[in-house]
């Protein structure tokens, strides 16, 4: 599993330029789907800047960054410092191929842009443990690019899908049914699918 780490910045923070292009869009999109109090979880939080964002735009929301990287919780933890959020918990190590995760139950949890930078069995990991941890009733967002019946839904997309395949040929994007398949069949009913900027979609399930 691998999260974009993007460039270091001075101060040793990890800067992902994807995370701050999209956070304000995502963040929108959460006002509509999250619960008016409980823990929200991020599932690969890379350097932190969503749940950073996230965690300010939702302050009356208690969350919580998970990463498997060393370097990348680092980047997290001052993140943490330097906003004075103080609704961020210190990030938990998890790898979705953990079989047991070090997670509270969760009132709603997150995970963007990491299964087409996985192996194909990385989906039903973070799925499972997603089930795992999720209270019943509450809900789960995936956001990324994703194969669209068989096609592309642009031209960048389809470029993207083949350089991920050029660089390791577990990588790419993921046929859209099959992630709905595969949650449908530990629980997770799909209540939407939004369409997002830059040829991305989120995924909304909620927990039966």
């Amino acid at each position: 599993m691998l999260k974009e780490r993007g460039s270091k910045t001075e101060d040793g923070r990890w800067y992902s330029s994807a995370a701050d292009r999209n956070k304000q869009v995502i963040g929108e999109l959460l006002s509509t789907v999250l619960p008016s109090a409980g823990l929200v979880a991020e599932i690969a939080s890379g350097p932190g800047q969503h749940i950073i964002y996230f965690a300010e735009q939702y302050p009356g929301l208690e969350w919580q960054p998970t990463e498997p990287d060393d370097d990348l919780r680092g980047s997290i933890v001052r993140n943490i410092e330097l906003s004075q959020c103080t609704n961020v918990l210190p990030p938990i190590k998890l790898n979705v191929f953990d079989t047991s995760w070090q997670l509270p139950q969760a009132d709603f949890i997150i995970n963007a842009n990491m299964i087409h930078v996985s192996p194909p069995d990385a989906t039903q990991a973070l799925l499972k443990g997603v089930c795992r941890h999720l209270h019943k009733g509450g809900r789960y967002l995936q956001y990324g690019p994703f194969i669209h019946q068989g096609k592309f839904n642009s031209e960048g997309n389809s470029k993207f899908h083949q350089t991920l395949q050029a660089t390791n040929p577990d990588w790419g994007l993921r046929e859209i049914d099959d992630v709905v398949q595969i949650a449908a069949s530990l629980g997770l009913e799909l209540e939407r699918k939004v369409e997002m900027p830059a040829n991305n979609t989120s995924l909304i399930f909620l927990k039966k």
